[in-house]
């Protein structure tokens, strides 16, 4: 009997043995789980960030008008980008670009020298033919047309649309870029600070950042760029100077949730500096909300420069952007495509900014990982 009882159990641990390695995960799943243990928090993010699909439309938009803006003097140029005149070589664009930078001079003979109407031996022009200023007087406020060589028309002193939007894409991310760079510094800065102290230093923070917050911002702008002139520059800096009071307030708010994790407390034992403990240990684990809002940043800095040059308070005359084109059409009823091309490219430079801000917010969210 005791046999038997003995050969029973063992059989039935060996059932429960068999039923527990059915169900066991198999070496793929296995493995599987491995790697997305030892993934790391950046991985996750890019991983969900390509689960959105707008928000990749948005990022690949982005890319596009970067890399059209790089480039602009390869898509719209009075000059060849490969020329060969009386048995010389030459590369004008590139040329251009030394001479810009004081690294080279024009020879003599080619100061004042019209690409376009000599005879050259060989060439590899641009696709565009003309710069944002150049002037072409009989084809002043044509409509677009692929004859004439003005494939988005051409404003009322006959200046090339489409030469001018690819140009002005330079001065609207620049301004994007570093406006919204100048925000979100500030806003690091006193909002880490506020968080981390606290105390007097987080009033007196909190209290400034509610003054600046009263101000009107966009005709504080328009003040500060009427009393210092029409530069880029200024226009940068005034955007930047108005814009940083949600990037503290966020920061602040992040930092006082990791300010008491143990890793911070952890270093405060060990001896280390405040400064050392802000800006290596709880900026950098703050900073992911941050840059979310940045991307919202360079958006609204792109959207403050276009109104500024509509309203005739943005760059220097000379210089074309999107907004100095759309503000031409206000005197020009008749030509549409001034008002529909620009306003084009400011509508789809903001919306790709916005989506790819909501895509870096949905994977910095935990609870939207699968």
């Amino acid at each position: 009997m005791g046999a038997e009882k003995t050969s029973e159990k063992i059989a039935e641990d060996l059932k429960d043995k068999l039923a527990e390695d059915n169900q066991s995960p198999s070496e793929e799943e296995l493995f599987t789980q491995k790697r997305d243990v030892s993934q790391s928090y950046w991985s996750l993010v890019k991983h969900q960030y390509k689960k959105n699909k707008t928000a990749l439309f948005g990022f690949y938009t982005v890319i596009v008008l970067i890399v059209m803006a790089l480039t602009a003097d390869f898509i719209a140029n009075n000059e060849p980008i490969y020329a060969k005149y009386n048995g010389t070589t030459y590369f004008p664009v590139f040329k251009e670009y030394l001479v810009g930078l004081g690294l080279s001079k024009w020879p003599a003979e080619l100061l004042n020298f019209d690409w376009k109407s000599t005879p050259l031996e060989s060439s590899l022009w641009p696709p565009i033919r003309y710069k944002p200023s150049d002037v072409d007087l009989y084809n002043s406020s044509a409509a677009p047309s692929a004859s004439s060589g003005h494939f988005l028309g051409t404003d009322a002193i006959g200046r090339d649309v489409l030469s001018g939007l690819i140009h002005g894409s330079r001065v609207s991310l620049s301004v994007g870029f570093v406006a919204a760079g100048i925000s979100v510094l500030i806003g690091l800065v006193l909002g880490a600070f506020a968080g981390f102290y606290g105390g007097t230093v987080d009033i007196i923070i909190m209290r400034f950042v509610e003054i600046m917050i009263l101000f009107p911002s966009f005709f504080l702008i328009i003040t500060i760029v009427a009393l210092y002139g029409s530069s880029i520059w200024f226009i940068m800096i005034a955007i930047g100077l108005t814009s940083w009071t949600g990037n503290a307030r966020l920061t602040r708010g992040e930092v006082l949730k990791v300010r008491n994790m143990d890793y911070v407390s952890a270093a405060t034992s060990l001896g280390l500096t405040n400064k050392r403990i802000i800006f290596r240990h709880v900026l950098p684990n703050a900073i992911a909300p941050v840059l979310v809002s940045g991307a919202f940043d360079v958006a609204g800095a792109i959207l403050i420069e276009a109104a500024l040059s509509f309203l005739g308070f943005g760059v220097a005359a000379t210089t074309v952007t999107w907004g100095s084109v759309l503000s031409e059409a206000r005197g020009a009823t008749e030509s549409w495509w001034l008002a529909v091309f620009p306003g084009f490219m400011i509508f789809i430079t903001v919306v790709a900014y916005n989506l790819v801000g909501e895509g870096l917010r949905d994977a910095l969210d935990p609870r939207l990982r699968d």
